[in-house]
């Protein structure tokens, strides 16, 4: 994720664009299959609501759901937009699907090891209560983790395989001569771009939970936190904006509220359950129960919590080398 595209054509190369058409289809299909699962997810909500007010089930909370939807949306109109720009060879499609293969990979890494090491014991306790068999239960772990491992970790290393490919890359080059606005910042700083414009698009529905944000020992809710919400929403915007002009001044804002989120996180639910954070963000109280009973100790979660943060931190001292230059001009 190093390199920095170039305006010079690649020497002899192998030509790719059979390659380029057969993985735009993969991402058009998985782009089909997640625009096929909002309407079940719809239906399946919309079920559950019904049966829960006849049966007196748990119900769901519907801002979960609501924000499920939104991002299997989005979800489907990149794999699409990707899919398309992958078959006709463009330089951004190749460039977007590489950097956010890296990070579906990491991501889906640090997903199974979580399910493994975190959430493991929620099986153990499913058998303890006897809720399901021995035998049921170690299916049920086999089929979780062979599915996690090939969706989060060998279809992203596929994608990566082949999208940083110096052929794919000289391929999409030649085809698509006029560089595009990802030809700006180095590889490592569009991720961040990514990251940055994500965090900016999805702190809004926060509002889906009451608004509830760590803050330093205590939550906060309602009108204080949609202000909070949306102030940090701008500075994640301001942040994208900024990093891929490759300024000093987003890196060493990322450093700053990196930081600020992660020492509010840990002074928080060192004082704060868990679970008392979910009831703030207006989870129903059968739904609260349910995941009392499964819910990892919470020092764990704040351990795997601080692992991230030094991870992300120590990404973010290697991606300092390509700050304070001077972008490439788009064309």
């Amino acid at each position: 994720m190093t390199e920095q595209f170039g305006n010079t054509a690649a020497p002899a190369f192998k030509n790719r664009k059979g390659g380029l058409l057969a993985f735009g289809i993969i991402e058009i299909i998985l782009g089909g299959f997640c625009a096929l699962a909002i309407p079940f997810m719809i239906f399946g909500m919309v079920m559950v609501r019904t049966v829960a007010q006849k049966s007196g089930a748990p119900p769901m909370n519907a801002g979960s759901m609501f924000f499920s939807v939104l991002i299997y949306g989005l979800l489907a109109a990149f794999f699409i937009t990707m899919g398309i720009g992958s078959i006709r060879a463009r330089r951004w499609a190749r460039a977007l699907m590489l950097v956010v293969s890296w990070l579906w990979l990491v991501v889906g890494i640090g997903s199974v090891i979580a399910m493994v090491f975190l959430f493991g014991h929620m099986f153990d306790k499913m058998a303890a209560g006897g809720q399901m068999p021995q035998a049921a239960i170690a299916i049920v772990k086999i089929v979780t983790t062979v599915f996690m491992t090939l969706f989060y970790i060998i279809l992203p290393a596929i994608f990566v395989f082949f999208y940083r490919s110096p052929h794919v890359k000289a391929t999409c080059e030649q085809l698509d001569p006029v560089p595009r606005w990802t030809d700006r910042c180095p590889l490592p700083v569009l991720a961040l771009v990514l990251m940055f414009g994500y965090a900016a698009c999805c702190m809004p529905a926060m509002g889906f939970y009451n608004w509830a944000i760590p803050c330093f020992g205590r939550i906060i809710t309602g009108a204080p936190g949609a202000a909070m919400v949306v102030v940090f929403a701008a500075v994640w915007g301001w942040m994208a904006w900024a990093a891929s002009r490759q300024k000093i001044e987003a890196w060493w804002a990322a450093i700053l509220i990196t930081c600020f989120w992660a020492a509010s996180a840990c002074t928080t639910f060192a004082r704060v359950n868990i679970m008392d954070f979910y009831a703030q963000m207006k989870f129903p109280k059968e739904q609260l129960d349910l995941m009392k009973s499964f819910m990892p100790d919470q020092s764990a979660l704040i351990a795997f919590g601080a692992i991230w943060f030094v991870a992300f931190i120590g990404y973010l001292i290697f991606t300092r080398r390509f700050f304070g230059r001077s972008a490439a001009p788009a064309a």
